[in-house]
């Protein structure tokens, strides 16, 4: 018989602590648990409990508002509608990649060259349909950890006024990378139940650290992808348009997640670095394994086995994902998420 030990830890919000107050007068932490005085500390943990109990408006004033500011200007100036910038009714241009040559998954393998061209353009179609499914899945996570993000918040700053833009932009793109499948008719796999589990509970236990990582480890590498692309004339004009949409505005997102992670890096203490490494290497794991996931060979008449194997061990595909991402292992490692814990995870997915 096996003996199962559930231990359930619960962490209250941010500054609603169940009998906890701290008295400022006193400087002195209280336990006010059915009336009981618990006594006090020393000065150095009383200033680091009052600071980690301050709202997040009080201990960035400054640059998060600058930064918010800066943004919501080029919001204003530059916001772009994918029902009028993309041309959903132009048909397929024959002859064209949906993605180009050089980022499929199987380029440069011995399987590539034994490939008819029909069957490379179509592997093309398969992988762009992968690409935007992966976007849905990363903007999907994203969103509800904004929503309790800015609950803690001023509502009338302009912290809270960018993140609510944002949430407004990433549900334009879900929807248009949605419109971009339906149209490339390509058969998405659904996640499974764990997948889903783990979707629910980082979108309910993740803080502010946790969500601007997982924002940075798939919009960045999304991101060079669809650089490459989108100035690429032989990849269908459609796909360009959509790509150069999310680029433009992603940029935005990605420069407040930037500079809101590196302040917040600044006072993170050490256990929660090796739990970010972590975070950040699964993610980035799951973000490349859904990009060319092993059902679309199946779907080109390849052995789904063999094509994976050949694309996992590909010198090519491992330079093209190290290239998409170097800009963020980079960054990442300067701020100290990216370390000795966590590090074998990102090798495992090709982008360090």
């Amino acid at each position: 018989m096996r003996l199962w030990i559930v231990i359930v830890v619960v962490v209250p919000p941010r500054g609603v602590c169940c009998g906890i107050r701290y008295n400022l007068e006193l400087s002195k932490l209280t336990i006010c648990n059915h009336g009981v005085e618990m006594g006090t500390r020393g000065p150095q943990y009383q200033n680091r409990l009052r600071d980690a109990l301050r709202p997040d408006t009080e201990r960035f004033p400054a640059d998060g508002e600058r930064t918010a500011e800066r943004l919501l200007r080029s919001v204003r100036r530059l916001t772009l509608d994918p029902e009028t910038e993309v041309t959903w009714d132009s048909p397929w241009e024959e002859g064209k990649w949906f993605l180009p040559a050089e980022l499929v998954s199987l380029y440069g393998t011995p399987l590539w060259e034994d490939m008819s061209p029909a069957q490379r353009m179509e592997l093309s179609r398969h992988e762009a349909a992968c690409h935007a499914w992966t976007a849905i899945l990363g903007e999907v996570i994203l969103i509800p950890m904004l929503a309790r993000h800015t609950a803690r918040l001023d509502p009338a700053s302009k912290h809270v006024e960018f993140a609510l833009t944002e949430m407004e932009d990433e549900c334009r793109h879900s929807k248009m990378f949605a419109r971009l499948i339906g149209k490339l008719g390509s058969p998405t796999q659904p996640l499974g139940f764990l997948a889903r589990c783990r979707r629910r509970l980082l979108s309910t236990m993740a803080g502010p650290l946790e969500m601007f990582t997982l924002a940075l480890t798939f919009e960045v590498v999304l991101d060079q992808f669809e650089r490459a692309a989108m100035a690429d004339e032989s990849v269908q004009p459609v796909i360009r348009d959509v790509f150069r949409v999310h680029v433009i505005e992603e940029a935005r997102h990605t420069s407040y997640a930037r500079e809101e992670l590196a302040r917040r890096m600044v006072t993170c203490a050490w256990w929660r670095r090796h739990a970010l490494s972590l975070l950040s290497g699964r993610c980035a794991d799951l973000l490349v394994s859904q990009l060319a996931p092993p059902h679309i060979y199946s779907e080109v008449g390849l052995d789904a086995r063999v094509a994976a194997a050949q694309a996992s061990t590909s010198a090519h595909r491992h330079a093209t994902l190290r290239s998409c991402g170097h800009q963020l292992t980079a960054f990442l490692t300067e701020i100290g998420i990216i370390g000795p814990l966590g590090a074998w995870l990102w090798r495992r997915a090709r982008l360090l």
